[in-house]
């Protein structure tokens, strides 16, 4: 017994001797009929028949409810019927509103040390220390903004260093100018 005579359907090499493609049978020809005898729709429904339902209910799922009051079909149930589930989170509290204060003492913060070399940062300061207040934990009614109001005051202090190292310089400036005529 050769290999040849396992795929040419003699001996009983491979797969039993048997020859998968004698016979001439092709179960995917149109026109034939499988073994079973009435081809792929042997129970007579054709599954793309206009009005079949491959589930098997017989029901409109566009129907219209008779009862008015009722849940739609698939719905939960309106509020108070049904169970209530444990651990579902309820409704966010608003945010409280932003502090005034805490916003312009930030935005003066900013533009008088950017544009200003520190000039405006005196009354940013102040602006600032105003909405730490009206922000703290302990103020009523209570307010948001804690987060500008710090930067406000970070920057306010940088600029007010600025503005001071500014000043000194023009006073050392000025009394150098001054020394050096005088000599």
């Amino acid at each position: 017994m050769n290999a040849s005579d396992n795929w040419s359907g003699g001996g009983q090499g491979g797969y039993g001797g048997q020859d998968p493609y004698a016979g001439g049978h092709d179960p995917y020809a149109a026109g034939q009929s499988s073994a079973s005898g009435g081809g792929p729709y042997a129970g007579g429904q054709d599954p793309y028949a206009v009005g079949s339902d491959p589930y098997g209910s017989s029901s409109d799922p566009y129907a219209t409810n008779s009862d008015p009051l009722a849940a739609p079909v698939g719905f939960a149930p309106e509020f108070g019927q049904g169970p209530a589930y444990i651990g579902q989170p309820g409704p966010y509290a608003p945010s409280p509103p932003s502090s005034g204060t805490a916003i312009a003492g930030f935005v003066v913060g900013l533009v008088g040390y950017l544009m200003c070399a520190g000039v405006l940062s005196p009354v940013g300061l102040l602006l600032s220390i105003l909405g730490m207040r009206d922000t703290s934990p302990q103020a009523m009614p209570p307010k948001g903004g804690r987060g500008l109001a710090i930067s406000g005051l970070v920057i306010n202090i940088l600029g007010l260093l600025t503005l001071i190292g500014l000043v000194l310089y023009v006073v050392f400036i000025v009394g150098l100018v001054a020394v050096s005529e005088s000599s």
